[in-house]
């Protein structure tokens, strides 16, 4: 495309000399006459070029933005490659879960039969060591003991590995609308969500249920506006924690927080629960509900 534009601006260069030539040829009068008539042809030639040079400077940006198209394809099909990398990894994974799970029960299981066999075996020798001594009847015992201790142990460690795997618990949420009215006893919704790892917070009702038992932390931060305001933290009916806003003109901020033992299925809110003269106005995005779990049980 360059070349073309060039070769154009070549002949047009040739046409215009031609030109010139002749006209200098036929009227030589003239040219004594008007000296400037000899830039005509001049200026005519130099605005072709530059026309050729913007038209190539077209062209250069025309490829430079297909350049660009191309990376930016490029890119998304990187990036589509990785994505794919990624559940191909999280497919591995899932299956290295699997196989580990079924190696732990086929232990298991042969940890058991080999408990049964052993006590098996006391039994048969209790039955042939009624003559023989007794510390050799409390070693036989002690095994036993040994291997039941270690099946124990065993199990138990399957149990905090099942433990581990489980997904974790936290949510962190805010308000998105300013709310200048809240009957005392409602629950305060908080409809933003910043994360909600396992889903236990609802933001059609404000309301965090817990998905396992065990020790949770919780925060409140209220922002209200020409009001004394006092909310409370509940777990189902019974308040955990109480923050105040006290300020009869202009914004006061109330926060605080709390640890609670959750059993599965409780459920943690923040109720207005007594506001002396004013309305209620939880400020959006200044006042935020949120928690995490601390310790499974």
């Amino acid at each position: 495309m360059a070349s073309q534009i060039w070769i154009l601006c070549i002949i047009c260069c040739l046409h215009l000399i031609a030109q010139s030539t002749g006209d200098n040829i036929s009227s030589q009068y003239q040219k004594e006459k008007d000296p400037f008539q000899a830039l005509h042809g001049l200026n005519l030639m130099t605005t072709v070029i530059e026309t050729c040079q913007k038209l190539l400077n077209t062209d250069t940006n025309e490829r430079s933005m297909d350049k660009l198209m191309q990376k930016i394809g490029n890119i998304e099909q990187k990036l589509k490659s990785k994505d794919k990398e990624f559940e191909k990894i999280k497919d591995d994974l899932m299956k290295l879960i699997t196989t580990f799970e079924g190696d732990l029960k086929s232990k298991l299981a042969n940890l058991d039969e080999k408990v049964s066999n052993v006590e098996l075996n006391v039994n048969s020798t209790l039955q042939a060591m009624k003559t023989e001594s007794v510390e050799d009847f409390k070693e036989q015992d002690l095994q036993l003991s040994i291997l039941r201790g270690e099946m124990r142990n065993f199990t138990e460690s399957i149990a905090r590995i099942k433990e581990d795997i489980k997904p974790s618990v936290s949510f962190s949420s805010y308000k998105t609308k300013i709310m200048k009215d809240s009957q005392i006893g409602v629950p305060v919704v908080f409809e933003g969500v910043r994360d909600n790892y396992g889903n236990a917070y609802n933001t059609r009702t404000g309301i965090f249920t817990a998905p396992v038992n065990g020790t949770y932390y919780f925060y409140v931060t209220i922002l209200s506006l020409n009001a004394y305001a006092e909310y409370a933290m509940y777990k189902e009916s019974t308040v955990i924690l109480n923050i105040l806003a006290d300020r009869s003109s202009g914004y006061d901020k109330a926060t605080g927080s709390v640890v609670v033992h959750l059993d599965k299925g409780n459920k943690v809110s923040v109720k207005p629960s007594f506001p002396s003269h004013g309305k209620f106005y939880a400020h959006h995005y200044w006042s935020n509900f949120g928690g995490f779990l601390v310790h499974r049980r």
